[in-house]
């Protein structure tokens, strides 16, 4: 009975979707309208996206969307060139939004439970060269980097993306960048010695301590999937940065924020092996296809690592 009334209201909530992506037509100020031309900048692999020739109506566009969806959580809005400015660090327009719904993002967690490290979900506004787009992560990318299988959930997933940036940019469509990775790439992971809730406790605690560091979402998985009834593994996710490193990666790619800030996830699994996932800052930079001279991505990692070490060693 329950899985019954879960598919009406997800059924329910997705039409509602697609009959407001379906009015974006009515009313629309031609000066809001997306660009319907290709983009002179290299877009990274794995996106949904599309050009649109104003940031300030776009991002309106998506506010009001936003909105109109009382089932979505959202999570934080980072205005990227705000926090680069007060480290004083150059920056063109940047901002992202991360929100959620359990009943999109928790049966592909369900399915596997490192797609947490996608979630909540991101869509992106930024300049690149004069150039200005609204973007995301598509679902072909997490098919592949995840390994899922075709499902009606991975649909949803896609659909509800695509209407996001359709409804922000007030197009018909959105365009979506190929990819074409192995699964799990990129994906670093650390055995605990703890058990999970003092895992999840240890790193809370030294990224709250780090002056340096700003948490930005401690999210619980599993007690957002209990709300709707669906069943998880023990998942905790962490978000966290610093201006003036994350805003170096995004002077080389405006697209990089899409992966920023960083990512720590802590899972328990079946046998209750307790570990720490994180995503390989090389990997992200290949992906958005950047070079350090300085190798900044695996200083990152170090600091990544060092964070985990900390939270998860016995005292």
């Amino acid at each position: 009975m329950k899985s019954q009334l879960i598919s009406k209201y997800f059924f329910i909530f997705l039409i509602s979707l697609i009959v407001l992506s379906c009015k974006n037509d009515v009313d629309k100020p031609k000066d809001e309208k997306t660009s319907l031309d290709e983009p002179k900048v290299e877009i990274s692999d794995g996106m949904l996206y599309n050009k649109v020739k104003s940031l300030d109506g776009t991002l309106k566009n998506f506010k009001r969307f936003l909105g109109t969806n009382p089932g979505l959580n959202i999570y934080a809005h980072i205005n990227h060139k705000e926090n680069a400015d007060k480290v004083g660090m150059e920056l063109g327009e940047n901002q992202v939004f991360f929100f959620d719904n359990p009943r999109f993002s928790s049966p592909l967690i369900r399915e596997n439970p490192l797609v947490a490290l996608e979630f909540p979900n991101r869509v992106a506004f930024c300049k690149k060269e004069n150039e200005s787009f609204v973007f995301s992560r598509s679902g072909e990318w997490i098919k592949q980097r995840y390994g899922l299988k075709f499902s009606p959930a991975l649909q949803s997933y896609n659909n509800l993306a695509k209407t996001f940036i359709k409804q922000a940019s007030m197009a018909e469509f959105a365009k979506e960048d190929s990819i074409k990775i192995t699964k799990h790439k990129g994906i670093e992971s650390v055995k605990s010695t703890k058990d999970f809730k003092k895992t999840v406790a240890g790193i809370e605690k030294v990224l709250d301590e780090n002056q340096k560091i700003f948490k930005v979402v401690s999210l619980n998985f599993k007690e957002k999937a209990e709300e709707i009834n669906i069943a998880l593994e023990p998942l905790h996710l962490f978000i966290f940065g610093n201006p003036e490193v994350g805003t170096q990666f995004m002077q080389k790619n405006p697209n990089f924020s899409i992966d920023l800030p960083l990512r720590i996830l802590v899972r328990e699994t079946p046998d209750g092996e307790v570990l720490v996932y994180y995503n390989d800052m090389n990997f992200l930079a290949e992906i958005h296809n950047v070079e350090f001279d300085n190798d900044l991505p695996t200083k990152v990692n170090m600091i990544v690592q060092k964070i985990i070490s900390d939270g998860t060693s016995t005292e």
